[in-house]
């Protein structure tokens, strides 16, 4: 295709699974005319480096930003800083010629799958329906990075109670998974506030000025009180109550909420598997 991508994932201890991770992001990269692979590394406790310098002297078109701040010791924040790198670096290169970021999570064992590769092409020839497009996995969806009509809240902040807040984690994960089986393939786009599933595509013009962020209290100030409402009443009229202890979000979530609100984004998923 005559379209051009950056290929991007965040690395600390991802040795068991980074062959097959960058190979997978080759795998993506034919499919363009051309492609960067844009790598966020953490100092790690395994070969995690080793093994990207081997692959990096095959790959001229490799950027590896190393991190030399502080490590924190929680993931989450640790995440979005290697994260908000990445679009810093697309926006340094400031490369008009490149329409597309893929992010992905480097240490996820899916990717032991195969790329369905044409489904993806499909999905970028045809790209006028989404300007951020995740994917479905059969029988299970990660909903740590989910808001969706009308389960807008994060689902790890419903702490009426943990037993509570587990029920609300149950009820989400089984209603995106009804929700996404139950689209035909005529209409097999699912619209969405936020969605990652450990891979997304997305339009460079829509997210370069959008940085990801941790903080819960910042994403929330993005939601408006009517779709909590909304929230609250599919979900027994039970109000979310806040957790003094629990300050941080998915991170991908203020990313794709604040970019409806700025660019009016739209943000997808699809119900059927990239990786299969």
């Amino acid at each position: 295709m005559e379209k051009n991508i950056y290929l991007c994932g965040c690395v600390k201890n991802c040795a068991p699974f980074l062959n097959k991770t960058l190979n997978h992001f080759l795998t993506i990269g034919k499919l363009f005319n051309e492609f960067k692979i844009i790598i966020a590394f953490d100092d790690s406790n395994d070969n995690s480096l080793e093994i990207i310098n081997n692959f990096k002297k095959n790959n001229n078109n490799f950027i590896l930003l190393h991190n030399k701040n502080k490590i924190s010791k929680d993931r989450v924040i640790n995440i979005c800083n290697a994260r908000n790198s990445i679009i810093n670096e697309i926006n340094r290169l400031n490369d008009k010629t490149y329409k597309y970021f893929i992010m992905m999570d480097m240490d996820n064992r899916i990717y032991n799958k195969n790329i369905n590769t044409d489904l993806l092409k499909k999905y970028i020839i045809n790209d006028k329906e989404w300007d951020s497009l995740s994917f479905n996995l059969p029988g299970f969806y990660d909903i740590w990075a989910l808001s969706f009509n009308p389960y807008i809240y994060s689902c790890w902040h419903y702490f009426k109670s943990h037993r509570e807040n587990q029920k609300y984690v149950r009820c989400v994960r089984e209603k995106i998974i009804k929700t996404l089986n139950s689209l035909d393939d005529n209409t097999d786009l699912l619209d969405v506030y936020s969605a990652f599933n450990a891979f997304a595509i997305y339009k460079i013009d829509k997210f370069k000025n959008i940085k990801y962020d941790y903080e819960f209290n910042n994403t929330i100030k993005l939601i408006s009180q009517d779709l909590i409402q909304e929230n609250i009443k599919n979900y027994n009229n039970i109000k979310p109550t806040p957790n003094p202890n629990k300050y941080d979000d998915c991170e991908h979530r203020y990313f794709h909420l604040n970019a409806i609100k700025i660019n009016n984004a739209k943000i997808k998923i699809c119900k059927h598997s990239l990786f299969i």
